[in-house]
């Protein structure tokens, strides 16, 4: 049998669950500041020909990027509760295989029983 070991500190991974859902807070913050110093500069581009070959140039990357903060702020939410589930998950695993070892192990004797015959008599 191979002396390999597998182990998850689920208690470690619970405790770091609070920072990981700070970090998708800052994120979405970072996102909301983001709109709010861009917002007031629309339009500043002007209505004529170079006003809206700037827009077409800069609308789809500024949807991009809003977007995609918020995006991130959703994958670290997902992740926190990915990485919760995972320790949950694992702690039942943990005792569901305590609980089979412990019907498999043999149970405890005081002594032989009567049936048993060790020289083969």
């Amino acid at each position: 049998m191979s002396d390999d070991a597998f182990s998850v500190n689920t208690e470690g991974l619970s405790e770091q669950l609070p920072y990981m859902q700070e970090l998708a807070r800052s994120v979405r913050a970072v996102g909301t500041n983001l709109q709010a110093r861009i917002g007031p500069l629309e339009g500043c581009w002007g209505g004529d020909a170079t006003g809206q070959q700037f827009f077409s140039q800069y609308d789809t990357p500024r949807q991009q990027i809003e977007g995609g903060v918020d995006d991130i702020g959703d994958v670290l939410d997902s992740t926190t509760e990915g990485v919760q589930t995972m320790a949950v998950q694992f702690d039942r695993l943990e005792e569901e295989n305590v609980a089979a070892v412990r019907q498999m192990s043999p149970r405890e004797t005081t002594g032989p029983s009567a049936g048993d015959d060790y020289d083969g008599r």
